[in-house]
């Protein structure tokens, strides 16, 4: 039996696409982790309770963001891999286990979640830095992935935001979304997404938690976080 000498082409859905040119890109979207067992600001709800939709064929540009300030969660997704495009500085929302959100300097956040309690929430906090700084890779913490591979699960460190691309290729339906730690994800760390056709609507998904984006912690912050005036997909 011989083996083969060369690695076969990478199919085109899993090409470079870290110099793919920002205006073709399609979708863009926040994964946040907050506290266990937050996703999205949210725990898992109904196989239909969307909380994002993309349409096949497209380019999606997502950021990855934890707001749990000591620890690490691996980011799972499923049907289409994606590529790791960059580590960036970290500028989002602290989590509590209130739970709420507090700016870097300890300050409650206007932007908090669905179920947010003002009584339960100082206005002020001593927030843990500890982790913040992750966008030169090296914080000497195991888990980080090299800028260019594909996976289909990566860990988010503590305070940290990751960009990553996929093309979703041909497959519409479900897209299911979880911590991969399972005892995470069986108490509701977990969301879904809807891929749908090219000629069908991306509307109604539920992207906010309460009317606050997922990444935020003042009304004027930008979403996605942490792209500045990024175009939106067509509708």
């Amino acid at each position: 039996m011989s083996f083969p000498t060369s690695l076969p082409e990478r199919p085109f859905f899993n090409l470079d696409l870290r110099g793919f040119p920002d205006t073709r890109i399609r979708g863009r979207n926040v994964v946040e982790f907050g506290p266990t067992p937050y996703l999205n600001r949210e725990m898992m709800k109904t196989g239909d309770y969307f909380r994002y939709k993309f349409r096949t064929g497209t380019v999606q540009e997502w950021y990855l963001v934890n707001a749990d300030p000591s620890s690490g969660h691996p980011y799972h997704v499923h049907v289409n891999h994606f590529q790791v495009v960059a580590y960036n500085q970290y500028n989002g929302p602290v989590a509590s286990f209130a739970p709420a959100y507090y700016d870097q300097q300890g300050f409650l956040c206007d932007q908090q979640l669905e179920d947010f309690d003002p009584l339960e929430a100082p206005e002020v906090i001593p927030v843990n830095l500890t982790y913040l700084g992750h966008e030169t890779r090296d914080r000497g913490m195991a888990g980080y992935v090299p800028i260019g591979q594909w996976r289909d699960t990566i860990i988010v460190p503590p305070l940290a935001s990751i960009t990553i691309r996929f093309m979703a290729d041909e497959y519409p339906g479900t897209c299911v979304i979880h911590c991969h730690f399972l005892n995470h994800e069986d108490v509701g760390m977990m969301m879904v997404t809807e891929i749908v056709r090219p000629w069908q609507s991306i509307r109604g998904a539920h992207v906010t938690s309460g009317g606050f984006y997922p990444g935020t912690c003042k009304f004027f912050d930008e979403w996605p976080d942490v792209r500045k005036n990024s175009p939106s997909g067509s509708l």
